[in-house]
C-alpha cells in the first residue's frame, strides 16, 4: 500500500510539473502580462493552464495529507495488533500468578 500511494505521490508530481513547466512556457510565448492583455486567446489559455497548475498543486497537497493520515492509522493498527498479540500472553500470565498465590495460601 505505501508503494501504492507513492507511485500516486509522484504521478501527481509529475502532472504538476508538466502543468507548471506548460504555464510557464504560455507566459513565455505571450511575452508576459502585457502581451497578454493584448490577445485574450493567450490570455485565456494562460488562465486555464494556470488554474489547472493550482488544481494539480492541492490535489497533491491533499494526497500527501491523505497518505500521512494512513501511515499514522497503519503505525496505530500495528501497535494495537502487537498489544493484542501479548494480552493472551499477559492474561496466561496473570492466571498463573494467581494460581500460585492459591496455593500458596494452601501451603
Amino acid at each position: 500500500m505505501r508503494r501504492k500511494f507513492e507511485g500516486l505521490t509522484d504521478d501527481l508530481q509529475a502532472v504538476v510539473d508538466q502543468q507548471r513547466a506548460e504555464l510557464d512556457r504560455a507566459q513565455q510565448m505571450v511575452g508576459g502580462a502585457s502581451s497578454s492583455r493584448e490577445d485574450p486567446d493567450c490570455s485565456v489559455l494562460e488562465g486555464q493552464l494556470a488554474s489547472a497548475a493550482a488544481r494539480a498543486e492541492d490535489a497533491l497537497a491533499q494526497l500527501r495529507e491523505r497518505e500521512q493520515e494512513l501511515r499514522t492509522a497503519l503505525a496505530r493498527t500495528t501497535t494495537l495488533e502487537a498489544e493484542l498479540r501479548l494480552r493472551p500472553e499477559a492474561v496466561e500470565v496473570a492466571r498463573w500468578r494467581q494460581e500460585a498465590e492459591a496455593a500458596a495460601r494452601w501451603q
